[in-house]
């Protein structure tokens, strides 16, 4: 709604980026989907995901290099938020003992208030589902520039348009940081 406002406003974006769902709100403004068919979309994807194992995410000061050795089998990179900072996926049980490491390296992390390990391969089991409600969904190409979460780069019209490409943005890292140094 924000977006529509200011271009009501004839301030009109040269380029987008959204957080995690904010790529399908800018993919809409962007013109791959429809408003009804983004809403679509992203209630489905709640629906889908709200079926899924309940998991956690936690927030940790570091890079991707130093958070990568810390994951192990249950734990995933979820978000690259900023050269220094991430957000780590996994189960709950596996998030704890994150949260203990990291205490007794004396290191600052926050849980975020959710029940699912978002952009896991925890969210692999709706994947299926997700893609055949996709293909229910006109995907065009783009109209206007925006950066993609799975990259950080700058979309293709072939990724805007496939269904496993917005399936896979479920069940991957977003990039984000490198969407907004690809931006800048």
């Amino acid at each position: 709604c924000l977006a529509r406002l200011l271009m009501s406003w004839a301030i009109v974006p040269e380029a987008l980026i959204g957080y995690s769902l904010g790529e399908y709100v800018a993919s809409v403004i962007a013109g791959v989907m429809s408003t009804q068919d983004g809403l679509r979309v992203v209630a489905g994807r709640a629906r889908l995901i709200d079926q899924l194992p309940c998991g956690a995410m936690l927030a940790v000061p570091l890079a991707e290099q130093e958070v990568v050795p810390l994951l192990g089998e249950k734990l995933f990179l979820a978000v690259c938020n900023s050269p220094k900072l991430t957000v780590v996926s996994g189960t709950e049980e596996a998030i704890a003992e994150l949260e203990v490491t990291l205490q007794q390296k004396e290191m600052v992390s926050r849980r975020l208030q959710t029940r699912h390990a978002f952009h896991s391969p925890m969210m692999e089991a709706a994947y299926g589902e997700f893609v055949k409600l996709l293909q229910t969904v006109e995907l065009k190409e783009p109209r206007m520039a925006y950066l993609s979460n799975l990259t950080g780069s700058w979309i293709k019209a072939e990724e805007a348009r496939d269904v496993h490409y917005w399936a896979r943005h479920m069940c991957q890292t977003v990039r984000f940081s490198a969407g907004v140094e690809e931006l800048l």
